[in-house]
């Protein structure tokens, strides 16, 4: 769509013919396909981030939630387009905010992350002719979240994108800044680096019970307690009932065995003193293999049913951790959030330490708040990775020099200059490094820095500030 000022320039019969001989040339010959193609045949996620243009805005008026009131609310559609082709798009209420306001507009562009396409599992081409990018029609939907969602530059090229200053695994997703940029209830995350504030112990949220007791959070040791106590109460069960059951799945399995099982094996007892052939023998020793395997299988039903029945069947305890974290470079007075990582593995749990700047990809989103903090949720599936020495010379460092935007100076560089000052110099001057290692001395303490250069500087204190308060731990 072109407005009245350029219509004439570049709607015209030559552009127009150039630019189907190219498109021909290019889609037909070459065989190349746009972004909004290739993720309605589904051979690209629809989570990749891509930037997309707002070709129009569809508007109807729909009931409230509240079968009580008779208010009708707004609903928005967008068609989306990669220049080539277009999507029916469902923005989430924020995004459908915005537009009210105004701020998503015709003619805009997107920058889309963490989309997810509904519809049309097998896909479906935008060329086949039933394939109409409006409502109403039986076509995929493309529902866009505000957390994944942002406004993109007029000029920014249509079609999937990627971020520069990420590596390979998080180049296709959307970095979010600051915890401020969540929005509650905005969809998942894509990406954000936080930087671990406290660790809180490893806990358990009760399995759900019949008796409408409310589930409790409880403690490892308690749910190991919990766990031992079953077992106990399992392993008296079981000794109580086993006999009697076990006589009555024999009773039950024999009573169902062939003639020649009761007319052999049940009178004398035992293969080697019946007077069979060798076709019998067979049929006689297929059937005591399968004979032990129906007696397990229904003993172990009929001792799971008696633990049923007494109500001692153990429901396992859902383990999670709950995080405190801040925003990459933490200042006091930041907004904090809350991430609890549900069944979290070893190596997360390894990763998780106060201090570090972790990069977390798809996180939840809950639109309710814990202790007024933003709660966010991850699982042991949340991609997890530790910035290394390169990202972290950004952390910043308590000022000695007093400047509060000193530039940083380089292990590098300080080493050079560190042999140019006179033994009885002095100069103040700012550094950023990972610390190595912390000691206390008779003095006061010391401790050692390096950098991605690998050169090591020793920082050493004579007065009475304690090595732990310098550091913030």
């Amino acid at each position: 769509r072109f407005c009245r000022f350029l219509a004439n320039r570049y709607v015209t019969f030559d552009k127009v013919l150039l630019h189907l001989e190219a498109r021909f040339r290019k889609e037909i010959k070459e065989g190349k396909r746009s972004a909004i193609r290739k993720v309605l045949n589904r051979d690209v996620s629809s989570k990749k981030m891509m930037i997309l243009c707002i070709a129009r805005i569809f508007k109807r008026r729909a009931p409230q939630d509240d079968q009580r009131t008779l208010i009708s609310k707004t609903v928005y559609s967008l068609e989306l387009t990669d220049g080539w082709y277009s999507v029916l798009a469902k923005p989430d209420h924020f995004l459908s905010s915005k537009i009210d306001e105004g701020l998503l507009c015709e003619g805009g562009k997107l920058l889309v992350s963490n989309s997810d396409l509904c519809g049309s599992e097998d896909g479906i081409d935008p060329l086949d002719e039933c394939y109409d990018a409006s409502p109403g029609n039986n076509v995929p939907i493309l529902y866009i979240y505000a957390n994944g969602t942002r406004l993109a530059h007029w000029r920014a090229k249509l079609g999937f994108t990627i971020a520069t200053d990420c590596n390979v695994s998080w180049s296709h997703s959307l970095a979010l800044r600051r915890i401020e940029h969540i929005v509650a209830g905005g969809g998942n995350v894509p990406c954000i680096d936080l930087r671990v504030l406290e660790k809180q112990d490893l806990q358990y949220l009760e399995a759900g019970t019949d008796h409408g007791r409310p589930r409790r959070v409880i403690s490892e040791e308690e749910e190991i307690d919990r766990r031992c106590l079953f077992e106990k109460k399992q392993v008296t069960l079981v000794e109580r009932y086993q006999s009697e059951i076990e006589a009555e799945c024999v009773k039950e399995v024999d009573d169902d065995a062939p003639d020649l099982w009761r007319r052999h094996v049940m009178k004398y007892g035992d293969l080697e003193a019946c007077n069979l052939t060798l076709e019998e023998r067979n049929k006689l020793e297929a059937f005591t293999q399968k004979r032990q395997e129906i007696l397990r299988r229904r003993v172990r039903e009929e001792i799971e049913a008696k633990l049923e029945e007494h109500d001692l069947v153990f429901q396992p305890s859902k383990p999670f951790l709950r995080v405190l974290v801040g925003n990459r470079n933490h200042e006091s007075g930041d907004t904090s959030a809350y991430v609890t990582i549900w069944e979290p593995t070893k190596e997360q749990l390894d990763k998780i330490h106060p201090g570090r700047i972790i990069r977390m990809g798809n996180l939840g989103v809950k639109d309710n708040k814990f202790q007024g903090l933003l709660q966010l949720s991850a699982n042991s599936r949340t991609p997890m990775h530790i910035q290394d020495s390169e990202t972290l010379s950004d952390v910043p460092v308590k000022q000695s020099s007093g400047k509060k935007n000193a530039n940083r100076t380089a292990l590098v560089k300080l080493h050079a200059e560190s042999k140019l000052m006179s033994s009885g110099r002095s100069t103040l001057f700012d550094v950023a490094g990972i610390v190595v290692q912390k000691s206390a001395t008779a003095l006061g303490w010391q401790m050692l820095i390096t950098d991605r250069s690998g050169l090591s500087l020793r920082l050493e204190s004579f007065g009475d500030h304690q090595v732990d308060s310098f550091l913030g731990t």
